[in-house]
């Protein structure tokens, strides 16, 4: 589920609490996020994501705080470039 605004794909919390209510326990919601906040992380979590792949700008400390404060799983998109 993509939570950025400036996505085609984006979804809201919404449409994403509906979805995970009627998901049946044998698929796995993730939630595809860009520099979120630890609060909207723990809404997501309070309706059962417990997979967060980040593509920002967020820290080693702070995907360790999601996993250990969410018992998340913590997927960290990293942007490499070429040496120029």
């Amino acid at each position: 589920m993509i939570f950025f605004k400036n996505s085609p794909r984006n979804i809201s919390f919404t449409k994403a609490k509906t979805l995970i209510a009627n998901t049946p326990g044998s698929l796995t919601p993730i939630a595809v996020l860009v520099d979120p906040s630890l609060e909207f992380i723990k809404e997501l979590a309070n309706i059962g994501i417990r997979n967060i792949q980040l593509h920002g700008s967020e820290t080693v400390a702070f995907c360790k705080n999601i996993k250990k404060e969410y018992k998340a799983n913590v997927y960290k998109a990293i942007n490499l470039k070429k040496n120029e």
